[in-house]
């Protein structure tokens, strides 16, 4: 029921969002920011309740973890949002919030991780790589945004797109901050699956699929990151990388489901 009325607000800054980037009336995103507080209060509250009232975590259940994903894209675009104050990201997280959100409700019931399979460093894990993942979107969003940007620039026209998104400056500062951050978070989330992996007697850390492609994707991201930061790549070409260890981060994530399946 909290989740519930959590989506609702979602839902409802998701639209507001749109009239914003269509009409530009001011009070239309302060209205947008004000719905995803009152629903990151229903899901910070929905989270805090698995623990302290069900004994559970955030973590237990597929859906459990998609209600995790839309709290961590909401607080990043919170925190985003207070440092650089570009509402119309929101535009192109909200998708995906409301995406995960649906998702969330329907398989909130699902079987969970086995309790012999829960360990501290579980709960480490899960959190970071979930903060990681939504921050390479983020990368992934401003390096679309780089180029709409510049291609309108290039021809000149300038509609929607150019003035309601910030100037290229900003948005090749806020690819390069969401990339090195997710790439923290990701490696933490890593170094703690390795960890809590050698907790358990049944998971070989040298052949399980989960970790051989979470490493694939560090990997991945940690050469984007030289490319970009020691190399020095041009802003266009680090919005290209951003999108393409993004798009090879989606695929890893398939790749295991599909392994573990088979």
């Amino acid at each position: 029921m909290l989740f519930d009325i959590a989506f609702l607000f979602y839902l409802l800054a998701f639209l507001h969002i749109m009239l914003y980037f269509f009409l530009g009336y001011k009070n239309l995103f302060k209205i947008t920011n004000l719905f995803i507080l009152i629903g990151l209060l229903f899901n910070i509250t929905f989270t805090i309740n698995l623990f302290y009232i069900e004994s559970n975590s955030p973590f237990d259940t597929i859906g459990e973890i998609f209600t995790f994903m839309a709290l961590s894209m909401n607080i990043i675009y919170i925190i985003l949002y207070l440092t650089y104050k570009r509402p119309l990201l929101y535009l192109l997280i909200s998708p995906v919030v409301i995406i995960c959100s649906i998702i969330a409700i329907l398989k909130l019931k699902t079987v969970g991780i086995p309790t012999a399979n829960k360990d501290f460093w579980l709960y480490i894990h899960l959190p970071f790589i979930i903060f990681g993942t939504s921050l390479f979107f983020l990368s992934a969003i401003t390096g679309l945004i780089y180029f709409l940007q510049e291609r309108q620039i290039k021809r000149k026209h300038f509609g929607l797109i150019f003035n309601r998104f910030p100037p290229l400056e900003t948005i090749n500062k806020l690819n390069n901050i969401t990339l090195l951050s997710g790439f923290a978070f990701y490696t933490i989330g890593v170094i703690s699956g390795f960890l809590w992996a050698l907790s358990l007697q049944n998971i070989s850390i040298t052949t399980h699929p989960k970790i051989i492609f979470a490493l694939i994707s560090w990997i991945i991201f940690g050469i984007i990151i030289l490319l970009k930061f020691i190399r020095g790549l041009s802003p266009k070409s680090g919005a290209l990388w951003s999108i393409i260890g993004f798009i090879s981060l989606i695929i890893t994530y398939f790749t295991v489901i599909t392994f573990l399946k088979g």
